[in-house]
Formats: C-alpha cells, sequence, structure tokens
C-alpha cells in the first residue's frame, strides 16, 4: 500500500511540477509593505497598479506591456506598480502563451494625475487554450482590499 501511495505522489508531483509557470520574482517585504499604503504622487505623474488577485489558473502567467514596452508578468495573487507614469491615454496589453495558445486581451486607461490608478488582471479558461481580461477598476476600496491580499512582484519598468 505504501509503495502505491509512493507511486501516485511521485506521479502527481511530476505532472504539477511539468505544469508550473515561473512568473516575476517577488519584491522584498518592505517594498510590498510600502505599496500597498498607496502613497498617492504629488508631482502631476499618475501611479497605475496593475492586479491580479485571484488563484484561479495561478499558475497561468499573463505577460503585460504597458504602451508597447514589457514591463513583467503576473501569476495568481500578485500585482506590480509602476510609478511616476505620464497622466494621459496609456494602452496596456496582456498576453497568455500557454502550449502554444494564447490569447491578448487589452485596456485603455486614462491615467489621472496625482492618482493612483487600478486594472485588474485576470484568467479566463477555455478548452484549448488560456486568455486574459484586463478592465479598468473604478472602486479604489475594493481594488486596494484585493492588493492587500497579494505579493508585490517586481517589474522591468524603469522609472
Amino acid at each position: 500500500m505504501k509503495i502505491c501511495s509512493a507511486i501516485f505522489v511521485a506521479i502527481f508531483g511530476i505532472f504539477f511540477v511539468g505544469c508550473a509557470t515561473v512568473g516575476m520574482p517577488n519584491e522584498s517585504k518592505e517594498n510590498d509593505a510600502i505599496a500597498k499604503q498607496f502613497a498617492k504622487p504629488t508631482d502631476q505623474k499618475a501611479n497605475l497598479y496593475l492586479y491580479r488577485p485571484s488563484s484561479w489558473g495561478a499558475n497561468a502567467k499573463i505577460d503585460l506591456d504597458v504602451n508597447g514596452k514589457r514591463i513583467g508578468s503576473l501569476t495568481g495573487s500578485e500585482f506590480v506598480l509602476l510609478k511616476g507614469l505620464k497622466p494621459g491615454q496609456t494602452g496596456i496589453m496582456g498576453s497568455t502563451n500557454l502550449q502554444g495558445t494564447g490569447e491578448n486581451c487589452l485596456v485603455e486607461i486614462d491615467l489621472k494625475a496625482n492618482e493612483n490608478n487600478y486594472v485588474l488582471v485576470q484568467i479566463q479558461s477555455g478548452w484549448w487554450s488560456h486568455g486574459c481580461e484586463l478592465s479598468v477598476t473604478q472602486d479604489e476600496v475594493k481594488a486596494q482590499k484585493d492588493i492587500k491580499k497579494s505579493d508585490l512582484v517586481k517589474s522591468f519598468y524603469k522609472e
């Protein structure tokens, strides 16, 4: 019986390790805590929080581009903070690419100066592929509540 259990655990483990997706590394606990204070910029710039609060499809990575520049990726229960952005129209694209099939999602946001702006990132599961959905979040209280349950990850974005 113990041998059968050991074989089952080994096969189960191999299957899920093979499905794992590596996302961006986490920021320090100190930077995570600072980001979760939600301090607003005061220099006529904008902050942008991109967050994926759900653990649904947690291993499915969503790559993110802002105005055509790759800023990183999110897996489940993660967020990224971009500080010091120029206010105005900003294009955000998300893309999945699991097993050679994937889809892009797009959203435009009008970044407000001296404000925190929020975009919800979600995975959409299908029979043959995974897609994504991006939506501008107007409910700042809900966005902050979701972000507080997530981990800040590093990005490629440079201020």
